[in-house]
């Protein structure tokens, strides 16, 4: 949905980033070593925070909208060939996702398919601009996933829900990741990309905004790193790099004590609903 600083993916296409609010949270994101993520934005939200932003940014978890075509659920949220090339030349990533409801043939999808997927955008911008990024969670009820997409405020979804849609066979968590980076490996693959595309990117973005090494996609990319990709050959240290920034710790502690003081309690606690009841921080 639309707010101060920009625009969300069911909103109309023509609205971005705001002038002066918008482009001073993203000057703000980049001096405190932030990463900006338009996942859920419209495209000139996107292409906006692209030109104003100081440092690369990253659509997370979304996919070409070219190769995933139009009939999908959730078909405002995959991005263009042209964004995810202007996302590239300025050293941004595109994390592939697997969530069924924006992925060509839905929970159908085969692990063949999404592997075209891969090689394709590969082919569009090089690896050093793709990921994987899941947004694999376990499910939820309707009411949790229109408040997600609605807002506090909206109470309905700007598109129907179909309610939880089940993961390919392929992928129930991420512990099948080893068969999708198996798949690549067969592809052709060479080990530098897989290596990063499984996890090096995000790892390289990361340290370009916050030149520190933390994760921007912990419970995939920790499994990936520490444990996956060694069992496949792949030589990267278990856990390397991947501790926890006690900067960033320290400024949560910080904000988190500043919303106590205002009454308001910690941020995720503060999801919910219009008649108060605790919600789930998620981002669907």
């Amino acid at each position: 949905v639309q707010n101060r600083v920009g625009a969300g993916c069911w909103e109309d296409d023509s609205l971005g980033v705001s002038k002066f609010f918008g482009r001073n949270v993203i000057a703000e994101m980049n001096r405190v070593g932030m990463l900006v993520d338009v996942s859920h934005c419209t495209e000139r939200t996107c292409f906006d925070a692209i030109e104003h932003s100081a440092r690369p940014i990253a659509i997370t978890h979304a996919n070409p909208q070219e190769f995933v075509g139009t009939d999908i659920e959730l078909n405002r949220r995959n991005m263009s060939t042209d964004l995810i090339r202007a996302l590239a030349e300025t050293g941004g990533v595109i994390g592939l996702s697997n969530y069924p409801k924006i992925m060509k043939g839905g929970s159908d999808c085969t692990l063949e398919t999404f592997l075209d997927m891969v090689a394709w955008t590969v082919d569009l911008v090089g690896a050093d601009a793709v990921g994987l990024g899941t947004d694999f969670y376990d499910g939820w009820p309707v009411s949790q996933i229109k408040w997600w997409r609605a807002g506090r405020w909206a109470r309905e979804s700007a598109v129907p829900i179909t309610g939880f849609s089940d993961w390919p066979s392929w992928f129930q968590s991420s512990k099948d990741f080893p068969q999708v980076l198996e798949g690549m490996k067969k592809r052709g693959f060479a080990q530098a990309e897989i290596e990063k595309i499984a996890g090096g990117v995000a790892e390289e973005i990361d340290g370009e905004n916050a030149q520190r090494q933390h994760q921007p996609w912990p419970q995939d990319q920790l499994r990936l790193q520490a444990e996956i990709l060694p069992s496949l050959g792949h030589d990267i240290a278990p856990g390397g790099g991947l501790g926890v920034d006690a900067g960033a710790q320290e400024r949560q502690d910080r904000l988190d004590q500043d919303r106590r003081g205002a009454d308001i309690g910690p941020l995720h606690d503060q999801r919910r609903d219009g008649v108060g009841q605790k919600m789930p921080a998620h981002d669907q």
